[in-house]
């Protein structure tokens, strides 16, 4: 599985990173736009990322705006079957309002409030791990 973390703070995408690396491969983004490239590209090549950390207030477009773009494009090639958990990853208390009006009530997106706790980001990655290998369960 793959991870990507979207952040526009260089020592939050370090502690996230040092937390998921020893689970999977992890790619980082400083912003909603950097993110999204690097998305559509992960789709493309076949990859996908089976889990997205999630800032909200970061330059540009916002992580509700990059979340929601996410799963669009998750629509246009699967209908209506998300392949990737999203972990917002915000101390801000209008965050998890903005996701919840850009993303709806979407069972694979999880909160983890700043200031984080490591179980937190772990519970994340453990559910994009299972949803990431829910097609090969036997």
């Amino acid at each position: 599985m793959r991870a990507l973390i979207v952040d526009d703070n260089k020592l939050n995408q370090w502690v996230l990173f040092s937390y998921v690396s020893p689970f999977c491969s992890v790619d980082t983004a400083d912003s909603g736009e950097e993110a999204l490239e690097k998305f559509a590209a992960a789709r493309e090549s076949g990859a996908p990322y089976g889990l997205v950390y999630l800032d909200f207030f970061m330059p540009g477009i916002t992580g509700a705006e990059t979340g929601k773009a996410m799963r669009a494009m998750e629509r246009d090639t699967q209908g209506d079957t998300a392949s990737s958990v999203f972990c917002v990853i915000s101390g801000s208390p209008e965050a998890n309002t903005e996701f919840r009006y850009a993303l709806g009530n979407d069972p694979d997106v999880y909160y983890a409030p700043k200031p984080w706790k490591k179980d937190d980001i772990l519970y994340a990655l453990c559910q994009g791990a299972s949803t990431w290998l829910e097609p090969y369960s036997v």
